[in-house]
């Protein structure tokens, strides 16, 4: 769902644009005639990018509290067995400080202040200069381009550290259990991208590339969370065959949703 809806946006939201050019090309003849026009869809058409570029961000942070939970709940069951959790809890910790709150909230801000400045443009944009309209416009399109290729940087770096931690977490709680039957595997660690090499191509196409990259940021999120759901039935199976079990009972400890988590539930 994920996938799709950063798919809707990446393509849509460009071709619009484009759309929108060429036919304001062809009805005016020339594109200056609709400049104004053209600002407008500008400042709400970046609103969206802005919007998944946040997104992003927080379905990441949403991500990361699951994976400090999953990590921690597997070195309690692992302590509980009487093994050696040293090497789990230092990975343990490791992974509570691989993303702080700070870009999280600092993205927030930063997002809703742009919306409001947009809308202001937009419903005071009559009284203004052709020149200061120019200048907005330009500010807006490269803080949309500036944006969404941080953010891509980012959350790849983050979710690149993240899969790596608990790649050599499952490792060490697989050879705590070297003497348990039958013998439990661990998470592949997924080959990493060379960020610099993103970050150029980003700089050469003036943003533009970061526009299509999100998609396959999207893509390396997702496909860590399937195989992160893998490898927890797998966990989930080997206990049970451990024990000699038939089911488990998965219990989650109640917690009240912020405000940006009950919206997330409708995204």
């Amino acid at each position: 769902m994920s996938f799709v809806v950063t798919l809707i946006a990446v393509i849509g939201v460009p071709g619009l644009i484009v759309w929108q050019v060429v036919m304001t090309y062809l009805e005016y003849e020339t594109v200056p005639h609709s400049i104004l026009d053209f600002y407008i869809y500008t400042l709400f058409m970046s609103i969206l990018i802005a919007f998944f570029s946040f997104w992003l961000v927080f379905a990441l942070h949403r991500h990361h509290g699951r994976d400090v939970e999953w990590v921690t709940s597997l070195t309690e069951y692992a302590e509980g067995q009487g093994k050696n959790v040293i090497a789990m809890k230092a990975l343990t910790e490791e992974m509570d400080k691989a993303m702080g709150p700070r870009f999280f909230w600092l993205a927030l801000v930063l997002f809703v202040i742009f919306v409001i400045s947009n809308l202001l443009q937009g419903i005071f944009y009559l009284f203004m200069s052709d020149e200061l309209v120019f200048i907005l416009e330009n500010f807006t399109i490269a803080y949309a381009a500036v944006s969404i290729s941080l953010t891509d940087l980012y959350v790849l770096d983050r979710i690149q550290k993240m899969d790596s931690i608990q790649s050599k977490f499952t490792q060490a709680f697989s050879d705590s259990m070297v003497d348990v039957v039958p013998v439990l595997g661990s998470m592949n660690e997924r080959k990493h991208q060379y960020l610099w090499l993103h970050a150029l191509l980003m700089v050469i196409t003036l943003g533009l590339y970061g526009l299509f990259f999100i998609i396959w940021v999207a893509h390396i999120m997702n496909d860590h969370i399937k195989k992160q759901w893998v490898y927890e039935r797998e966990v989930v199976e080997w206990m049970m065959s451990k024990d000699n079990v038939d089911s488990i009972d998965v219990r989650i400890t109640p917690k009240k949703m912020n405000l940006l988590e009950k919206i997330y539930r409708y995204v």
